[in-house]
């Protein structure tokens, strides 16, 4: 029988669990007390649905398959934490560390933007975050391979003037479709074979970014740098493109706005087949 718990309180300092607890158990074992926050088991595969965890230590715990369901997080420390395969939806997040995080095949938002979410070097390959506004995040080299992405909001709060980091994300393969990428530094960030129709880019920064097989069908590029950028064989058919520039690039094999395919070493424009 699988364990099932809930957590009424716990407040946690410098990862020892402090005044810690009503926890109650059914099931087989009496699995994710306190107790099991120094185990290896940690709390995989807890009922931890509307816990109240704001503040808490959570650095490097295990939370692989853990229901998190509408969970306060608020200010956690979860930097290096195991939440593969987590339920993270309407989990509250603002200013919380996932730098380094496992969260393959998580499923985050619903909620309030993610405001502050620091997941630098954390890892969400084919994470689903669907509609989710990640705003002032630091996403400097995390992984969103394969992830859902679709209507996502990314990039730093209207009041603040300069660019989100985001340089060396990896989005290969991502879907984001509808998605909207503004005011962001994404340098060296890989965009290989992501579907990023109707998607819109305002304002970003790619240097030796990589689109190669990128969809960017019916996207919005209006005033997008992408000089020196290696587009080959990602479609632009529909886009609307007034001001992309393009200054050496390679569109090899890309498909144009006019659905010609370019021909091989198109550099800086597209020239049909």
């Amino acid at each position: 029988m699988t364990a099932r718990t809930t957590l009424l309180s716990a407040i946690l300092i410098g990862g020892a669990a402090m005044a810690l607890s009503i926890i109650t158990a059914t099931g087989a074992s009496a699995a994710c007390t306190s107790a099991d926050l120094n185990t290896q088991r940690g709390w995989q595969g807890c009922d931890l649905t509307g816990a109240n965890l704001g503040g808490a230590n959570l650095s490097g715990v295990d939370l692989s398959g853990a229901n998190l369901t509408d969970a306060n997080l608020v200010g956690a420390n979860l930097s290096n934490a195991n939440l593969h395969a987590a339920n993270l939806t309407l989990a509250r997040l603002n200013n919380a560390n996932l730098n380094g995080a496992n969260l393959n095949g998580a499923k985050l938002g619903g909620a309030d933007p993610m405001l502050g979410v620091d997941l630098s070097g954390a890892s969400l390959i084919g994470a689903s975050l669907i509609g989710t506004n990640l705003l002032a995040a630091s996403l400097l080299e995390t992984n969103f391979s394969r992830a859902d992405l679709r209507g996502v909001t990314i990039g730093p709060i209207s009041s603040y003037n300069g660019q989100m980091q985001a340089s060396n994300a990896n989005f290969s393969g991502a879907n984001l479709s509808g998605a909207t990428l503004q005011r962001l530094m994404l340098a060296t960030a890989n965009f290989s074979e992501a579907n990023l129709t109707g998607a819109t880019l305002s304002k970003v920064m790619l240097t030796a970014a990589n689109f190669t097989w990128a969809n960017l069908s019916g996207a919005t590029l209006s005033g997008v740098n992408m000089a020196k950028l290696d587009l080959g064989g990602a479609d632009f058919t529909g886009a609307a493109v007034d001001g992309l520039v393009l200054t050496g690039a390679s569109l090899s094999r890309a498909t144009w706005v006019d659905g010609s395919v370019c021909a091989d070493l198109s550099i800086g424009e597209c020239k049909p087949r």
